[in-house]
Formats: structure tokens, C-alpha cells, sequence
């Protein structure tokens, strides 16, 4: 699947009207999935001019997105809060894989698996030393992470700002069915431990 897959183009430097196209997707995929969830229209976070972005177009338009930081401290990926306590001291440098979005109605078609292996080709070509994430996602999601070389590390603390924040209160809701309950797990992927 490197490369394409059947009518989708990748784009590893959107331009700025494909950036728009990915803040608007964000929502509406947030949305979409989780209908309580009050996910903004347009979703842009400070940290998207510093960061590195990936999308997958299809019949013209934006329909998955991705992104990864990469910083020399935990303190200052993207949401620092959610790993604070969770993740071992890590040293060298850390990118974060954040803000992946598939429009609901290209979803299962492998697109975020294909999102997560070209930041992990490219996380790796520069010498990452460690890669973090957390997901919302569900166990497949958590299964994917792991066949990269990912492993859970512990429960995601709360989001302190940001559209994510609102999160919390959905999280700390009773559920009928445990299965049902969103939590959110972290992961680390440690280079040392794939060379």
C-alpha cells in the first residue's frame, strides 16, 4: 500500500488551501464519530505551523490527515498534559503522531494505517528516538500502533485546553456497556528497541 491506493493520492506538504480543507475535516470527522462530542467546525491548534502534515485526497477533496511534531522534550508536544506521569523520562528527540482524521465515509479502507507508516518512515529517517501518541480510537486502533512497534504504556490523562478538553466530560460518564465508554490509552515506540 506504500505509495497509493486505488483513487487516493497522498500529499506530504499540503499546501495552505489543503490545510483548510484538513481543519474542516477534523471536526466533521470528530463529529461524526462521536455525535455528543461538540467538535468545531474548523479545528486549527497553535502547534499546526510547526508541525509536519500529511493528507490523502480522493475525487478531489481532503478525505484523511495526519499529523506529527517532533520536539526535544515531552513538555512541549501537543497536548504535554495527557503524558504527564504516564511515560517513562525519555531523552533524544520525540514525535508526537496526533490529529488523525478519516472522513466517515472512506473509513476501513486502510488510510490511517497508511498516514501512520509514512510518519513512521519519516520519524525514523531523521533518527526519532521515541514516538508517543494516545488514542480514543478503540482496540483496533490500539492493535495497528502495535504492529508499527508501539505499546501501551498507560491511561491518558485529562485534556487541560483545546477542543479535546471537551472530551473529559464524555469520558467521565457513566457507560451501560463498559465496552461502550471511551477512554484513551498512550503509547510509546522506542527507536532503539526496532533497530
Amino acid at each position: 500500500m506504500h505509495g497509493s491506493l486505488q483513487g487516493y493520492t497522498l500529499i506530504d506538504m499540503p499546501t495552505r488551501a489543503q490545510m483548510e480543507e484538513i481543519f474542516r475535516l477534523r471536526g466533521h470527522a470528530w463529529q461524526s464519530r462521536l455525535p455528543d462530542f461538540p467538535a468545531p467546525s474548523r479545528w486549527e491548534d497553535p502547534e499546526d505551523n510547526e508541525c509536519l502534515h500529511w493528507a490523502i485526497r480522493y475525487g478531489g477533496e481532503v478525505v484523511a490527515a495526519a499529523r506529527l511534531c517532533l520536539v526535544g522534550s515531552i513538555d512541549h508536544v501537543p497536548n504535554a498534559e495527557v503524558y504527564s506521569g504516564v511515560l517513562p523520562q525519555l531523552t533524544g528527540m520525540i514525535g508526537s503522531f496526533n490529529r488523525l482524521v478519516v472522513h466517515p465515509a472512506h473509513a476501513k479502507k486502510g488510510l490511517s494505517q497508511w498516514l501512520d507508516r509514512e510518519r513512521l518512515t519519516y520519524a525514523d529517517a531523521l533518527g526519532t528516538a521515541h514516538l508517543v501518541g494516545q488514542t480514543f480510537a478503540g482496540m483496533a486502533r490500539i492493535a495497528a500502533l502495535k504492529a508499527l512497534g508501539f505499546r501501551v504504556v498507560g491511561e491518558a490523562n485529562a485534556y487541560s485546553h483545546g477542543p479535546l478538553r471537551k472530551m473529559n466530560a464524555l469520558l467521565a460518564r457513566p457507560s451501560s456497556a463498559a465496552s461502550t465508554k471511551p477512554s484513551t490509552v498512550v503509547l510509546l515506540r522506542s527507536h532503539h528497541s526496532h533497530r
